[in-house]
């Protein structure tokens, strides 16, 4: 079969004439759209999500670093405060130990034994409520956070003005 070189009605270039002219394609050749920058559109595209895919990632590595440093940081503060609670309960130790040799003088060691006790009990009950009641303060700044991973999950429709 010789293939001619002609143009058609459509003006398409290098179809097949003679008896397998039936056969041809009927559809022009699909063509993408060119920019003025002589990219297509899907090259742009294509650019355009390599491009958000590296801005997440040198994100994610900003953010590594960022944590790493905090990191760095707070493991020198909580070092100071692990030794100043260390020191903390000795001093507290070797106080509520001085008022039971004193009490001790006053009543029988048992007895003494358990006013410390009771007084420990009762600044422990104090201190506990305090920090729960400061807790629940804080709470509801934690749905915030939640707030908006369920925004991003669940979309309404757009509002227009």
């Amino acid at each position: 079969m010789a293939y001619e070189t002609r143009t058609s009605a459509a003006g398409w270039a290098n179809e097949p004439s003679g008896p397998s002219a039936v056969y041809r394609n009927l559809a022009p050749p699909v063509q993408e759209p060119v920019m003025r920058g002589g990219r297509s559109v899907t090259d742009v595209l294509v650019d355009i999500a390599s491009s958000v895919q590296d801005i997440l990632r040198s994100e994610i590595r900003l953010a590594q670093s960022e944590v790493g440093e905090q990191l760095i940081r707070v493991r020198a503060a909580g070092l100071l405060v692990a030794v100043g609670l260390g020191g903390g309960m000795l001093s507290g130790f070797f106080m509520l130990l001085a008022v039971f040799l004193r009490l001790r003088l006053l009543m029988p060691p048992w007895a003494a034994a358990v006013c410390i006790a009771a007084a420990a009990a009762l600044i422990a009950t104090i201190a506990l409520r305090a920090g729960l009641h400061r807790l629940e303060k804080v709470r509801p700044a934690l749905k915030t956070v939640e707030s908006p991973k369920e925004t991003m999950e669940w979309p309404g429709p757009l509002q227009t003005k």
